[in-house]
């Protein structure tokens, strides 16, 4: 995880940066040790820590920056490959890895330590031999938020955001044993993810461990969930995904936005195109021309954005 080992340490240096000069001169005030003489000396070692600890700022923003450049370069070539992306989003030990493992096949397992995922881990997921949409997908597992989280930690944690902000689908994980206070914590996760800016985002809420409820409790809370398509309950560490692998499948289809463009022969990117169209959406309908194809389909967003500087079919 070299991306939030990074910024945990930037995050410290921060910390520690602005509460040097009062640790300090409060142990030389107090008549605790200090390696010191006097306050002179003792402010000139003040500063040289300070400025230490500046250095050491700008050296690690320097390398997280050069991480994100590289994430946003390893973003696009997923893209490109061709299958959509999804983020498993959640408060902390909702059991996102759990669920990530029953959607991807993964041996590993989760881990019941707050912010026990520090970094992303994305995988490639089949999700139905019958899938009205794309039939794989990438899934992300994000870090679990937690309330009143600080700004600092935050940052260490924002390499798993920026999976959330580029995904097309998330899938909101709540731990449906947390009888008390599961609402709390889901609402907690619905502020996050507005003040990111995804709230838009088309999303799926899955109640997560509901083989730890009383079998009543679990009758009733499938029954509420039986009117609401974007509403599933399992058990991930079980195997029961409650059919989020198949409402998965409708949702990216849904998420496909359609295009109308014409394909000129003359353009060097022309058969790469058409098979990533292929790859990633679905062709509606395709019309070859003396010097061009009418190509209509349904792709993903970003696609869709590319395909704009084609001219629109009539």
């Amino acid at each position: 995880a070299p991306q939030a080992r990074l910024q945990v340490a930037l995050a410290r240096a921060l910390y520690r940066t602005p509460r040097l000069r009062g640790d300090l001169f409060r142990k030389v005030d107090d008549g605790g040790e200090s390696f010191g003489t006097n306050k002179q000396e003792r402010r000139r070692t003040m500063e040289g820590d300070q400025k230490r600890l500046r250095d050491r700022a700008a050296r690690l923003r320097r390398k997280i920056e050069a991480l994100r450049r590289h994430r946003d370069l390893q973003r696009r070539r997923r893209a490109r490959n061709g299958a959509p992306t999804v983020a498993l989003v959640g408060y902390t030990n909702a059991g996102k890895t759990s669920v990530l493992e029953a959607l991807t096949g993964g041996a590993g397992r989760g881990d019941d330590r707050p912010f026990a995922t520090l970094d992303p881990r994305t995988r490639r997921a089949d999700l139905s031999d019958e899938a009205v949409g794309p039939s794989k997908a990438l899934v992300t597992d994000t870090v679990g938020f937690v309330s009143k989280l600080p700004a600092q930690v935050v940052a260490a944690f924002r390499a798993t955001l920026e999976e959330v902000e580029a995904a097309d689908v998330l899938v909101h994980v709540v731990d449906a044993s947390r009888r008390g206070d599961a609402r709390a914590r889901a609402r907690v996760v619905d502020r996050e993810l507005e003040a990111l800016g995804v709230g838009e985002t088309p999303r799926l809420l899955f109640y997560n461990k509901v083989d730890l409820l009383e079998p009543a409790e679990a009758a009733r809370l499938r029954e509420l969930a039986s009117s609401r398509p974007d509403v599933l309950v399992g058990a991930a560490a079980t195997g029961d995904l409650g059919g989020l692998r198949e409402a998965l499948a409708e949702c990216l289809d849904e998420s496909l936005l359609d295009v109308a463009v014409t394909l000129p022969y003359s353009d060097n990117a022309y058969g790469a195109t058409i098979e990533e169209v292929r790859r990633r959406g679905r062709v509606l309908s395709q019309e070859h021309g003396d010097d061009a194809t009418e190509l209509r389909a349904a792709v993903p967003r970003d696609l869709a954005g590319r395909l704009r500087g084609y001219k629109s079919a009539s």
